[in-house]
């Protein structure tokens, strides 16, 4: 508010049991004190999300955000627009519309698929996001979203595959295409991500040592793979390979060389795993055909995060430094990769022990 005498801001606090409560006092207040809302406003909830959506388009257009970002906002806008929120008056909008519009998304109704939690946190980013530009345009007088309880992350147990699945995964894969055969073993004998994998060039690949450049990935754009930076400045490295995974590469490499010499015309960029034209592949169609091959495996929840989870929990068993780890993962901090590690059992460090283990030399006797 503002002080009539002085034309200075001016502060007050309203005390009360929650904080819900304290924001419909300090809104009485406010009623009580001339501050009003456009109670006549026939600007709907989704009216408001969706002019919050549109003005990521420019952005998007210039290079600044990620155009999968304004993708997902663009579903939430539709799921906000069919659920019964999105027709009511902005104006009218309360915490208790917030909290029964989620607890609907939470559980599902009869017209709406149940969603995930993390996805419900999201709509109500979203949505408590679109908020300050309905109170500067005079619809509200706070954010009603901010008054909802917090939606708590759920979180899945994670495991990392054994080795014999490994195995499964990788015999699966040899059958249903050397490619992917090559791929999955990068995947899983370096935890490097998904989009790396497919940013990789035969160029990026050390002639002289056994390691890999990660400089570029593909990621999803409008539709289709489109190759771009990596992650963060910490996803820039150099990663060991594995000596099964250099042999995979050469044969690959033979083959596609062969391919190459048969080809009429093909795209020159040199890229590791490409399509039929020497482009580089699709980061979903690679997802289905993971999932295809884990299918053939009979190996159950199976990902290209799967594999890199595998990796670094392997690294863990190993006794390799976290550090280490850190740097080959590409984790910006070392606190995620020491969330792996701290899931290494007792068991899997003494198993770890006898691995090292060497057999006993008899003395011999005189």
């Amino acid at each position: 508010m503002t002080d009539t005498a002085t034309r200075r801001p001016k502060r007050k606090s309203f005390m009360a049991d929650t904080k819900t409560c304290a924001k419909h006092r300090a809104d009485e207040w406010r009623r009580a004190n001339g501050e009003t809302v456009v109670t006549n406003s026939t600007v709907t909830v989704a009216k408001v999300v969706s002019d919050f959506v549109r003005r990521f388009e420019q952005p998007v257009a210039s290079g600044e955000r990620e155009y999968n970002t304004l993708e997902l906002y663009r579903l939430v806008l539709k799921k906000i627009e069919a659920d019964m929120i999105g027709e009511l008056p902005v104006s009218k909008l309360t915490t208790a519309h917030v909290e029964r519009m989620l607890a609907r998304m939470l559980t599902g109704t009869r017209r709406q698929a149940k969603m995930s939690t993390s996805y419900v946190r999201l709509v109500r980013s979203v949505l408590s996001r679109s908020m300050p530009a309905a109170i500067k345009a005079g619809y509200l007088l706070s954010n009603p979203v901010t008054g909802s309880r917090p939606i708590k992350p759920t979180v899945k147990p994670r495991r990392a595959l054994s080795d014999a699945e490994v195995e499964r995964v990788l015999d699966a894969a040899w059958d249903y295409d050397p490619q992917i055969f090559t791929l999955i073993s990068l995947l899983v004998g370096t935890g490097v991500r998904r989009g790396e994998v497919l940013g990789l060039q035969w160029s990026d690949l050390d002639p002289d040592k056994p390691r890999a450049s990660i400089v570029r990935q593909v990621k999803r754009n409008k539709g289709k793979g489109k190759e771009g930076a990596v992650k963060t400045t910490a996803s820039v490295r150099v990663v060991p390979l594995p000596e099964n995974v250099i042999d995979a590469l050469r044969a690959h490499r033979a083959a596609q060389d062969k391919e190459r010499a048969n080809a009429e015309s093909r795209d020159p960029s040199g890229w590791v795993f490409a399509n039929g034209n020497g482009g580089y592949l699709d980061p979903v169609n690679i997802s289905k055909d993971i999932k295809a091959v884990a299918e053939d495996a009979a190996v159950a929840g199976v990902g290209s995060h799967r594999f890199r989870y595998t990796a670094i929990t392997k690294m863990a068993k190993e006794n390799v430094h976290v550090s280490v780890a850190q740097r080959i993962a590409g984790h910006r901090n070392v606190r995620t990769t020491l969330a792996i590690y701290a899931h290494v059992t007792d068991d899997d460090l003494m198993k770890a022990a006898e691995g090292l283990n060497r057999p006993a030399r008899a003395k011999s006797q005189s």
